[in-house]
């Protein structure tokens, strides 16, 4: 269980700055004197891979959570942001000649506007890679920087992003310093970008994104509010992205991983970026708690947040309200919490009411939408095309006997599995396994003018298998691939009704399996729900006859279920 302190009122900071300051941007140090600007912002997130590149998973859902965090505590309105999921350059170049129409009325109008350029995903050195076209950055910054606005913020998450900034001999540091946060109402250029010139981005399955994006909404979302004033500035969220990403990319086979930043800004004021304590919700981290901490919304299971929390520190992270689970570790200690963040409320977070989790074997990342270290429970229906060989069926064959059943039968089949390591499960399936009948009909009459009735030949199989199964990730972690072999004992059951007479028996044997399957996932009140399909290929030896004739059986089998995981 979790120990919570609800309170009807955002975190005691809150006071110190007002809700109703939200805005992406806010320039100037005296909110009083002038009015917050407004947001305009493309948001674009492209999985697709150019010639040579792999297909990314978390582009698209990091463009998602950069929109999220700026509509939720930085003041950006829905009419004023769009949205662009794997587009061509030439969809880019519209929606930028669109917000700058839009941005161009508002500035008429006489107000002032932050303009918010945000990307995701591939890039080579002078291009980002939009599927088979590309946006060559010699375009693109031209763009954005004649789009008007009185600010203009770029942030790039992309391989060699670091090559859009017009500046050379920029260097990335933790305590990169620049004017704006010296002066009032700045006016001008930014780009943060989530490498160097010469390195390559990651993305993190344990994340659900990419390291950088994912580092920055976090700091965003409060973690980088240092100075504890309710908001987060430009140098705050920089510094906080650029220590985290530093520290989780180092350990990774590609390596260290630099978050650049230019800025080409002028005149005076402090660039606010968001400002937490506008937020739906807080979840509050005291003095008390300490360690790595992954926050996981459960409802849709991506990582809302991860922090590295120092003891005797304290901060809150701006979520939106809903249910959470947060995981926490200490060195090799790993504890688990469920909490539910109330609408208009702040909740604090008691390490000591958590439950403490077991620490697996493995070493393998696993997604957020995969949680092979939970005991499934799978349940199917189908249809099995069966198939009869050897030496036994040849011999009904010989005496008469024809086969009485068609070649599809009924199947159901009842499935417990659970994690071995990194990806690889465990699996055992009750199932059955299909039957047949063979039939001899007899066509002279006997002596009192009657037909003798046919002679009938049947079995029913069934079968325990224990498998082996590995899991790997597809469309963004909703849709995961099974593949599984393994094998078990079968049990067949016989019998003979005839004119001679009548007789039953059971024998065992055993046979071998394996199969490919389809697996949604989706995530209700704590629980993993989602349909399965499922082909599998079985071959079971089980009959014999007085003469030791064996016969195989088996078949291929479509199944249908649902996998449920508590």
């Amino acid at each position: 269980m979790v120990g919570l302190r609800m309170d009807d009122s955002p975190p005691g900071r809150a006071a110190r700055v007002g809700c109703a300051l939200a805005a992406v941007l806010a320039l100037g140090a005296s909110p009083a004197a002038f009015a917050a600007p407004t947001t305009v912002g493309v948001f674009v997130g492209s999985n697709r891979p150019g010639g040579g590149q792999q297909e990314l998973q978390f582009a698209i859902r990091d463009a998602e959570r950069m929109r999220a965090v700026l509509s939720e505590i930085g003041g950006l309105r829905a009419e004023n942001a769009l949205f662009l999921t794997d587009p061509s350059a030439s969809d880019v170049l519209d929606a930028l000649e669109t917000q700058e129409q839009r941005v161009r009325t508002l500035e008429a109008a006489g107000e002032q506007t932050v303009f918010v350029f945000y990307y995701s995903g591939h890039a080579r050195s002078d291009a980002l890679t939009l599927g088979p076209t590309e946006l060559e950055l010699s375009q693109l910054r031209p763009r954005l920087e004649s789009v008007g606005s009185t600010v203009t913020l770029a942030v790039l998450d992309a391989c060699q992003a670091g090559a859009f900034s017009g500046i050379k001999g920029v260097a990335p540091g933790g305590e990169f310093s620049y004017v704006s946060t010296e002066t009032l109402r700045a006016e001008g250029l930014v780009v943060m970008a989530s490498s160097t010139a010469t390195e390559l981005s990651q993305e993190s399955t344990e994340l659900g994104g990419s390291f950088f994006t994912h580092h920055l909404v976090t700091g965003l979302r409060g973690a980088a509010d240092r100075d504890e004033d309710g908001s987060v500035s430009l140098d705050e969220a920089y510094a906080y992205a650029y220590h985290r990403t530093l520290v989780t990319t180092a350990p990774t086979r590609v390596g260290e991983q630099h978050v650049t930043l230019e800025t080409r800004l002028r005149g005076k004021g402090e660039m606010v970026l968001t400002r937490p304590v506008a937020a739906d919700a807080w979840l509050l981290l005291d003095g008390a708690v300490s360690g790595r901490l992954l926050v996981v919304h459960e409802g849709s299971g991506t990582v809302a947040a991860e922090v590295v929390k120092e003891p005797d520190s304290s901060f809150s992270l701006a979520l939106p309200s809903g249910r959470y689970r947060v995981v926490l570790r200490q060195a090799e200690q790993i504890t688990s919490c469920r909490l539910r963040l109330a609408a208009g409320s702040s909740s604090a977070l008691s390490k000591a009411d958590c439950e403490a989790v077991a620490v697996g074997g493995g070493t393998v990342k696993s997604t957020p939408g995969y949680r092979a270290e939970t005991l499934l429970v799978e349940i199917g229906v189908g249809a099995l095309a069966s198939w009869r060989s050897g030496p036994f069926f040849e011999r009904l064959s010989s005496f008469g006997f024809v086969d009485g059943r068609g070649p599809v039968e009924g199947a159901v089949s009842l499935s417990l599995a659970g994690r071995v390591v990194g990806r690889g499960s465990w699996v055992v399936t009750a199932s059955t396994l299909g039957g047949g009948a063979a039939v001899r009909r007899e066509l002279g009459p006997v002596a009192n003018g009657e037909f003798v009735g046919d002679d009938v030949f049947r079995w029913s199989t069934q079968r325990i298998t224990a498998s082996l199964r590995y899991t790997a990730p597809l469309r963004q972690d909703r849709l995961l691939l099974a593949l599984q072999a393994g094998a078990g004992p079968t049990t067949v059951g016989t019998s003979f009704v005839g004119a001679s007479g009548s007789a039953t028996e059971r024998r065992l044997g055993a046979h071998a399996a394996g199969s490919i399957s389809f697996q949604g996932v989706f995530r209700r009140d704590g629980l993993d729900l989602g349909p399965f399909l499922s082909v599998e290929a079985i071959h079971a030896r089980v009959l014999e006859n007085l003469l030791g004739e064996r016969g195989n059986v088996g078949g291929v089998s479509l199944t249908l279920g649902v996998r449920i995981s508590p």
